[in-house]
């Protein structure tokens, strides 16, 4: 990505000036969700997202988050096929936040205000329809019952925590990994205000807190015998597997060209590692740090690799993952859990969950998106960002 600069007369340009040289042409990365709405559109087809310097970075990163939410749907609604997909998508999910998030804060050094702009016009207007609508169709449901005060928690991006402590909305359970991203980038905006002026090193930053994060989880696990719910869905107990993320990115960043096996070997290895049976906590550890080293050498892995995630498919998928996620919960529920349906039988729920999702993001997500990225904010000046020989912003 271009860093906006000061314009000829040496002053800085407002943000309507500065989206057009900085933003327009670029995905928003983030949660378990999807490239930037403004880079793509959907009508009777999808455009993928498009990036005007580095096309196919964009399109193998959205690939990348496509796979991730067709993993966690066939969790879901096939259930744990050998792998425990759901846990295995999820994953994948944080990891790559992991990544996007190291390159824009810590490298590209996005300005704050604006991150956290677009981190809301991502995250909330999907969200609070999706809870609005669910307190209305499912408040009285004695058995998914979307509550008053889980909606709020779900709102609040708190429900994590309610959840562990056991009060819980099937409807709802889903928004967990949405707390533990948004709590990610928090933590992680307020390391780089931090090094921006000087007061901390990054890196063996990241690593203590990935470690401390991990070594919480098996302890949860471990010693107090705590369950995936009440240990996991933790920020403190789970973060690690985006810090953790963040920082493999960051260290083999400098460390280029990798091996083009070591992505596809990580992935692989990181894959297996999620085999049904395997203890919980090997899937927050090991697991992900194979998964991030993955994400984090996509750019230097053999051309076909990054051709593959590059599918219109794939692509496509990860533009819709965000709204997609959050619709299928209800009807995952239903199926399963409600009805106990076979696997044969609740894949016929898939079809409104995506159909829901899809509406979310024309409806709700696109428009909501591109109306509040398009507020003007005044920029703030920031010092040039030096880049690593080699190293290729991708968002």
């Amino acid at each position: 990505m271009l860093i906006a600069g000061m314009d000829r007369h040496g002053s800085w340009p407002t943000m309507s000036s500065a989206r057009r040289s900085v933003i327009g042409n670029r995905a928003d990365h983030g949660d378990a969700g999807a490239g930037d709405p403004e880079a793509g559109s959907i009508g009777f087809r999808l455009a993928l997202p498009v990036s005007h310097s580095h096309p196919s970075r964009l399109a193998y990163l959205d690939g990348w988050r496509g796979l991730s939410i067709i993993v966690v749907l066939a969790g879901h609604f096939l259930g744990n096929i050998l792998l425990a997909l759901g846990h295995l998508g999820v994953e994948m999910f944080f990891v790559l936040s992991g990544r996007l998030m190291a390159q824009i804060l810590f490298v590209e050094q996005f300005p704050l205000r604006e991150f956290y702009r677009r981190r809301i016009a991502r995250i909330l207007p999907a969200m609070t329809a999706f809870i609005a609508i669910s307190l209305v169709v499912f408040h009285y449901d004695p058995y998914l019952g979307a509550r008053l005060k889980l909606a709020i928690a779900s709102q609040a991006l708190v429900y994590n925590f309610v959840g562990a402590a056991g009060h819980r909305s099937p409807v709802f359970d889903h928004v967990w990994s949405l707390c533990i991203e948004e709590h990610s980038y928090i933590l992680l905006a307020i390391l780089a205000w931090m090094v921006r002026r000087g007061r901390m090193t990054l890196r063996p930053a990241l690593l203590v807190i990935a470690a401390l994060s991990m070594l919480d989880g098996i302890f949860s696990e471990l010693v107090l015998r705590q369950g995936w719910f009440t240990a996991y869905w933790r920020t403190d107990a789970h973060i690690a597997s985006i810090v953790v993320s963040a920082w493999l990115f960051l260290t083999l960043r400098d460390r280029r060209p990798v091996p083009a096996w070591i992505s596809p070997a990580s992935a692989v290895l990181g894959i297996s590692t999620f085999a049904n049976g395997t203890p919980e906590y090997l899937y927050v550890t090991v697991g992900t740090s194979l998964l991030a080293i993955a994400v984090a050498t996509l750019d230097t892995t053999w051309s076909g690799i990054r051709a593959i995630l590059s599918m219109r498919v794939l692509t496509m998928a990860g533009t819709l993952s965000y709204s997609v996620y959050l619709w299928q919960q209800p009807f995952y529920q239903i199926a399963v859990w409600k009805l106990r349906l076979p696997p044969g039988w609740a894949v016929c729920f898939l079809i409104p969950a995506v159909a829901c999702g899809i509406m979310s993001y024309v409806l709700v997500e696109r428009p909501c998106r591109r109306w509040l990225n398009s507020l003007d904010l005044p920029m703030v000046p920031r010092r040039p960002v030096p880049r690593a020989t080699g190293a290729v912003a991708d968002h």
